[in-house]
């Protein structure tokens, strides 16, 4: 399936018209830096730019929230093996992979999760749950942007689809499978 997106302007920032298909990712590199005061902070600069993508491209394409539990009772008793598992269905030798390969003890409890280790959760339950999936890298070191990427490139060989948005520089880079 091939989905369209036209360019658009958000906040100063230009995303340029584009075209996507299943087993592809398109990645943005936004640099905002600015020493005007009442410029949008990036973060709300790309929720935004993220929002809008999902109303042009498609209601299917699911947004992965930064660190977003909205249930108290995940957040404050659930350990993230656990989580997983009511998520996912999945079975723990596919929970324990998934959590080492990030560096996450599947005992730990959600609320105790760092907010980087959060939004890796909130990447992961989007891939397995969708088939678009649109998120950003702000706030990840080397080692976890290393171990997301290929998290996301085996996601794509599965035919899933990506956007994401990194802070490196100010261009695109298409990956495909």
């Amino acid at each position: 399936m091939r989905i369209n997106s036209k360019s658009f302007d958000t906040d100063g920032i230009r995303i340029p018209a584009f075209e996507i298909e299943n087993g592809q990712m398109i990645r943005f590199w936004v640099n905002v830096i600015s020493k005007n005061p009442n410029q949008k902070n990036v973060y709300k600069i790309v929720e935004t730019a993220k929002n809008i993508l999902q109303l042009q491209l498609d209601p299917n394409f699911h947004i992965c929230k930064n660190q977003t539990f909205e249930n108290p009772f995940l957040y404050y008793l659930l350990t993230t093996g656990k989580y997983l598992k009511n998520t996912l269905g999945l079975d723990d030798k596919d929970i324990q992979y998934i959590l080492n390969r990030f560096k996450i003890n599947p005992d730990t409890r959600i609320r105790n999760l760092d907010s980087q280790q959060k939004k890796i959760l909130s990447i992961v339950i989007g891939f397995h749950k969708n088939q678009y999936v649109i998120y950003d890298y702000y706030g990840f070191g080397p080692v976890q942007e290393k171990e997301l990427t290929k998290f996301v490139m085996e996601e794509l060989e599965k035919g899933k689809s990506a956007i994401s948005f990194d802070n490196q520089g100010l261009f695109i880079k298409r990956l495909r499978k």
